[in-house]
């Protein structure tokens, strides 16, 4: 899809739509049915903490939702958070999802959407690629800003989750527009610092209603930055709704598919983004139902 904004753009603008990339295998296909999700529920002897975040993925929403990531430095994994976030909603959920691209160049969503065949690998049919990842390209022709958050209400008014990933003159605009937004921090020395200014400047001009039901990711954890992330995750805690860890997955540079334990802590993020935006808002799992360290880097903490 692209959508052109700039001076005298008059709406609704044409819109034409295309599709990017497949979705993974739905592992938990016909477990289609309604649940109820009851916090520390387990099978046998261990947690049941895949099938609890695809049924959180899955919860009714009550309308078209609009989700912003806003990273919160330099190469902290916004544009990737974005598209893998869309690409398992829209494959856990049977429904597309659009990803705005308000940006250019070699590291735009456009551009890193043709690798998502090579990072979640599956078999699809015709059907179900009418379902997936929808990466529309939002065209500036103007000289001045864009209006971010027109663009995004365009979107939405199509698709029924529109998720944003806009640069850094995008972002005011951008936020207007969001009913939830996802911090993304990488999981280093500076975590802690660029996650608290970002907080602080997000508070400083009015969107603390937004910080406060927002996710923070922390990008990258390992057993050498574990410490970083957790004075991150100190910052974010008490401010934000929750905190989702994302593991180190060397495979994204060797370029490979990602391993298990990133797709299920996308899975998780995915979970609690939903359960967020619903009305029965199921309680997000505290740190004393996180399994151990390094057995599930992506647990959500409240």
């Amino acid at each position: 899809m692209t959508v052109r904004a700039g001076s005298g753009t008059r709406w609704p603008v044409h819109l034409v739509e295309r599709a990017a990339g497949t979705s993974p295998d739905d592992t938990s296909s016909g477990w289609r049915d309604r649940v109820v999700v009851m916090p520390g529920g387990r099978r046998p002897g261990k947690h049941d903490y895949v099938q609890r975040d695809q049924a959180r993925v899955r919860l009714p929403l009550p309308g078209p939702v609009r989700i912003v990531v806003l990273g919160s430095t330099a190469g902290a994994g916004q544009t990737v958070t974005a598209l893998l976030t869309g690409q398992l909603l829209a494959s856990l959920r049977g429904e597309a999802v659009a990803v705005l691209d308000l940006s250019s160049g070699p590291s735009s969503v456009t551009e890193l959407a043709r690798q998502i065949p090579r990072l979640l690998p599956g078999r699809q049919s015709a059907a179900a690629r009418d379902r997936a990842l929808q990466v529309v390209t939002a065209e500036h022709t103007g000289s001045g800003p864009r209006d971010a958050d027109r663009l995004i209400d365009a979107v939405c008014a199509r698709y029924p989750l529109t998720i944003a990933d806009p640069p850094a003159g995008d972002v005011p605009r951008a936020l207007q527009a969001a009913d939830q937004l996802v911090l993304v921090s990488p999981a280093g020395a500076d975590a802690a610092g660029s996650l608290a200014m970002t907080l602080e400047w997000l508070d400083a001009h009015g969107h603390d209603r937004l910080v406060q039901g927002s996710v923070a990711v922390l990008n990258g954890v390992s057993a050498q930055t574990a410490a970083h992330a957790e004075r991150a995750a100190g910052v974010a805690v008490g401010r934000c709704r929750a905190v989702v860890r994302t593991p180190w997955d060397a495979r994204l540079s060797d370029g490979g598919a990602l391993g298990g334990e990133t797709v299920r802590a996308f899975t998780a993020l995915a979970g609690v983004l939903i359960s967020g935006l619903t009305e029965t808002r199921p309680v997000v799992a505290t740190a004393a139902d996180a399994p151990s360290a390094g057995s599930a880097p992506g647990w959500v903490s409240r």
